[in-house]
């Protein structure tokens, strides 16, 4: 999970399991676990209510008294009332409301899809749901009362946290939703298998085996580390951005070509905007924020989705639009109709690096 980069889909697993270790510890603070719901609505609005429910769901199996659900939804609502209130004090709140939650139909409507390759994280869940319900509705499997109480704990906040997959059922959305069924799945494997297996082996015979295997893990990610970035460089710039990024020689020069243009031009009183995911990379240098512009993926356009970027392109003027030249190497969330209508609409006029150059 962690390979998928520094995204919010990592960061909220942190808060997410750091409650169940605390649960799992004999923790019973519901101010605290409130506060930790208000933060991972922050981090991620979806992912963050489905832990929520996972929360609920556990207060009800385990019978919780009113005054803790109170205590609970208090502190939850005071994190989230502080940051309204920020919002409200930065006149950001409208612009929240349709960037977390407006653009969902739209999201929900073109973004659908299904990797093939991911289904065994399905599989994973299913398999790790139905022995969960299995442990906790029947005593005929034999196991502590500990463990089944910390299956009980993973179950129920993981359970919810599945639905986070839809609507894109990519490797990416997959394994952030599954993540808590997973770990849940291999501790029952090893409390109710394993433990049973190995309860007349020598433990120092397991701890061999276990320090040759991760050995042979760091030896493997060490070659394809080597193998990857053999042809990169490490920037050592201390005043840029980038420095500590590891990075090719085309793409540094890419990158100073295309801030070059935009500085030209910006000098000729021409704003130039890149229509693409990619554009964060070049604008990040010049601290130039464009909004949708740097990030047209469609369900994440706000609450006036692709149409409403295209209005904003209709009122400009004096501007340079970049498009990516193979609509193969677009990224396949980015809109299509978008890119369209400026094709249709401004003047070609070159090229730089792989980019098309459309004025208007």
């Amino acid at each position: 999970m962690i390979a998928a980069g520094a995204t919010y889909n990592v960061l909220i697993l942190i808060p997410i399991l750091l409650t169940i270790a605390y649960l799992m510890k004999k923790g019973k603070n519901s101010w605290l676990i409130g506060i930790i719901i208000g933060i991972t609505l922050l981090i991620k609005q979806t992912i963050g209510l489905y832990f929520a429910i996972g929360i609920a769901l556990y207060y009800i199996v385990e019978k919780q008294r009113l005054i803790e659900w109170i205590k609970l939804g208090l502190s939850s609502m005071l994190v989230l009332s502080l940051f309204l209130i920020e919002l409200l004090i930065t006149n950001n709140l409208s612009s929240f409301i349709s960037m977390s939650f407006l653009g969902i139909k739209e999201f929900g409507t073109y973004n659908t899809f299904i990797d093939i390759t991911s289904i065994s994280f399905i599989t994973i869940s299913i398999v790790s749901i139905i022995l969960s319900i299995i442990i906790l509705t029947t005593k005929k499997v034999k196991i502590l009362e500990e463990n089944k109480k910390n299956i009980k704990i993973m179950f129920c906040i993981g359970l919810p946290l599945v639905f986070a997959m839809y609507p894109i059922f990519n490797y990416a959305h997959m394994i952030v939703s599954i993540t808590v069924l997973l770990i849940n799945f291999i501790y029952i494997l090893e409390t109710i298998f394993i433990e049973e297996v190995l309860e007349n082996v020598n433990q120092k015979y397991i701890n061999i085996i276990n320090t040759f295997i991760v050995c042979l893990i760091l030896i493997y990610v060490l070659f394809i580390a080597v193998l990857i970035f053999s042809n990169y460089k490490i920037i050592y710039e201390k005043d840029n951005i980038y420095n500590g990024t590891i990075i090719t020689e085309d793409a540094i020069k890419e990158l100073n070509n295309i801030d070059q243009f935009i500085i030209d031009n910006k000098r000729k009183n021409i704003d130039v905007k890149i229509l693409s995911y990619q554009a964060n990379f070049y604008m990040l240098p010049l601290n130039i924020n464009n909004k949708n512009f740097d990030l047209p993926l469609v369900g994440n356009l706000g609450k006036d989705g692709e149409n409403g970027l295209i209005k904003q392109i209709e009122k400009l003027n004096n501007v340079k639009i970049l498009l990516i030249q193979n609509e193969e190497d677009m990224f396949w969330q980015e809109s299509k109709k978008v890119r369209q209508y400026v094709k249709d609409n401004l003047v070609k006029e070159g090229s730089i690096e792989y980019f098309d150059i459309y004025s208007k």
